[in-house]
């Protein structure tokens, strides 16, 4: 009984969430990401922020971009549990998969984050102006993982921790 179990869990979507804790002074600007990645493939991607800051006339300057690498939260489709992303994806961790590209429309200066193996964990962008009235559109490069083919796995869901600045002072707490 309890294979069959496993052998369920491991055959459910798989999804992969991290809740992101933002530090400004101004609300969010409705972030996303342009487009889903295909396994095992590398490709051009870029965030989409929507607009600037809420109720705010500030123009985004700044932006923190942090991919779920320390001990993300695992689940699955039915609200199973797995305890090691290697369990799923051949690659074991999202660190390394992304990778900042230089692009100075909104930011000029660009600089990646780093684990404690130099893999490239996030990005981020600060020196810029986003009009307020504006768009902007932030690139990068991401290898979506491949699968561990014994985990029947067919998606992976990644929420990405974005925080943009419009504001440059200490939060109150």
């Amino acid at each position: 009984m309890l294979s069959r179990v496993m052998n369920f869990i491991k055959c459910s979507v798989f999804i992969l969430s991290f809740t992101a804790f933002f530090i400004s002074n101004a609300a969010l600007a409705h972030d996303q990401i342009k487009s889903q990645a295909l396994e095992g493939t590398t490709d051009d991607n870029a965030i989409k922020i929507g607009h600037a800051c809420e109720a705010s006339d500030k123009p985004v300057i700044a932006q923190s971009v942090v991919f779920p690498v320390d001990n993300p939260e695992l689940s699955t489709s039915d609200g199973s549990t797995i305890t090691n992303l290697s369990e799923v994806i051949e690659q074991g961790t999202l660190a390394g998969l992304v990778d900042g590209i230089q692009n100075r429309d909104i930011f000029l200066i660009q600089k990646e984050k780093y684990d404690a193996l130099n893999n490239v964990t996030g990005f981020y962008g600060r020196a810029g102006r986003l009009a307020t009235e504006l768009q902007g559109r932030v690139p990068f490069a991401f290898t979506a993982p491949n699968f561990v083919t014994a985990s029947c796995v067919k998606k992976l869901n990644i929420e990405v921790a974005i925080a943009d600045i419009c504001v440059l002072k200490r939060p109150t707490i």
